[in-house]
């Protein structure tokens, strides 16, 4: 998981997110690991952190608003990323075809 704020500030996010695992049978620590990275409200480690999420081989990465939405693009063309809100998410949409390139698709314009 990669968060833009402090851990304080979207620890709320964090507890709600967990719940729902928990209510979908799934227990942190015992049935997954989740890793999470904190910018500190700093957009510019936002791809510092993303690259090291990559590094740790995670099996996705989960991201909130554009910024880090961008940053974890950056960082991989492989792992899935899982946006839970952006804004405009349909006015600009990013594929990775099989060969791992990039083909940007610009829609209601």
């Amino acid at each position: 998981m990669l968060w833009l704020g402090a851990r304080e500030a979207v620890q709320p996010f964090i507890t709600a997110y967990e719940q729902s695992l928990h209510q979908l049978g799934y227990s942190v620590g015992q049935t997954l690991l989740l890793e999470r990275r904190f910018a500190d409200g700093q957009d510019e480690r936002l791809s510092a952190l993303a690259t090291e999420l990559v590094r740790l081989n995670v099996d996705l990465i989960a991201v909130g608003p554009n910024p880090m939405i961008e940053a974890a693009r950056r960082a991989t063309s492989t792992i899935p990323i899982v946006m839970a809100y952006g804004s405009d998410p349909q006015r600009r949409e990013t594929r990775r075809t099989s060969s791992g390139a990039t083909d940007e698709v610009r829609v209601g314009d």
